[in-house]
């Protein structure tokens, strides 16, 4: 899988490209499912990609607010590898993004750029300047410019609709095996092991000290 960074960096897919449309923090089950069925509408040929954003929508329009993602970009792209996705394309999510309509969107974005012959989303998706742009809206750009469009619904587990929000609130609870149930792995943490006080070796095991640059961390 090819890392991009940067929408113009981008190639100008002249043969094509089937795309899904994303965050997709933390890569759960419901995520997993999309790119399976991306996977499933594009011939073994033809090229698949993810398109997702930085920062989050939610850090972009609410800089201060308390916002915190389950995975870096760099982990994301390293968990969607296995389902066998070409390009993980990076977008910066500026201005210039948030105030672009819903057909502007489509035309310069996903077909003018990525040159996409189908697309998968969720049954959740929403996209252009003041989420105006909704499925139904894609469904009827796809028929008039020429291409597929898929939705995927939700995966229920425990009731539940497995989400990025729901899997955030299960671990900032201390719920950390629940929403590792979600996610369909375990929730990892990591870091750089640094020097703490001492205080290991004097209750007779030592002790690591680690140095978080994750955002959200369990209870």
């Amino acid at each position: 899988m090819k890392v991009i960074e940067g929408l113009e960096n981008a190639p100008l897919f002249k043969e094509g490209s089937y795309a899904t449309i994303g965050i997709f923090d933390g890569v759960h089950l419901g995520h997993q499912k999309i790119l399976r069925n991306l996977k499933n509408m594009s011939g073994a040929r033809d090229i698949t990609l993810l398109l997702t954003f930085t920062p989050h929508p939610v850090k972009f329009f609410n800089p201060d607010g308390r916002f915190y993602e389950i995975s870096s970009i760099t982990d994301r792209a390293r968990l969607v590898e296995p389902f066998g996705i070409d390009y993980f394309v990076v977008a910066d999510f500026s201005a210039g993004i948030a105030e672009m309509s819903p057909k502007i969107f489509i035309d310069e974005v996903l077909v003018g750029r990525l040159g996409v012959k189908g697309v998968v989303v969720g049954y959740d998706f929403v996209f252009g300047k003041g989420r105006k742009g909704d499925i139904s809206f894609l469904k009827d750009m796809g028929k008039e410019q020429g291409f597929r469009v898929e939705v995927t619904e939700p995966v229920m587990f425990m009731g539940s609709i497995v989400s990025s929000t729901r899997i955030r609130e299960l671990i900032f609870s201390g719920r950390v095996r629940e929403a590792s149930l979600f996610m369909g792995r375990e929730f990892e943490v990591m870091g750089k092991v640094v020097h703490g006080s001492g205080r290991g070796r004097t209750i007779g095991f030592p002790t690591a000290n680690v140095e978080f640059k994750q955002e959200l961390l369990p209870l």
